[in-house]
């Protein structure tokens, strides 16, 4: 075997070796590219999981409901909420008048120098 044999056999050593490198790499951003592929999945089954447990807890709810609707259950009182309602304007114009003394407080602004 001659030296150019030999040198031709390690430039093809190099260049397989290179070959293999990218090949390694590619291997890299395939194997990173899965995982993410594998995280995604996994909140996907974890997110339908907490959905499921959520759909059965409505239905429960529901059903709980109808039947209280059916038994004829406890009225609602609006009676403290209406009162609330119509003491607003009251509350409203106290806050106005009070508003409108504190901004009486503060004088107003300089007029300007006459040129």
């Amino acid at each position: 075997m001659t030296d150019d044999d030999i040198e031709f056999i390690d430039d093809d050593l190099a260049g397989i070796r290179e070959h293999l490198r990218r090949i390694d790499h590619h291997l890299e951003n395939l194997m990173a590219g899965q995982a993410s592929i594998d995280a995604a999945v996994a909140a996907l089954t974890n997110t339908q999981a907490v959905e499921a447990a959520a759909v059965t807890a409505l239905q429960t709810d529901v059903t709980a409901i109808a039947a209280a609707l059916a038994a004829g259950g406890t009225p609602v009182s609006t009676t403290a909420l209406d009162a609330a309602v119509a003491a607003q304007p009251t509350s409203d114009a106290a806050l106005v008048t009070e508003v409108n003394a504190v901004t009486a407080l503060v004088p107003p602004p300089a007029a300007p120098p006459a040129t």
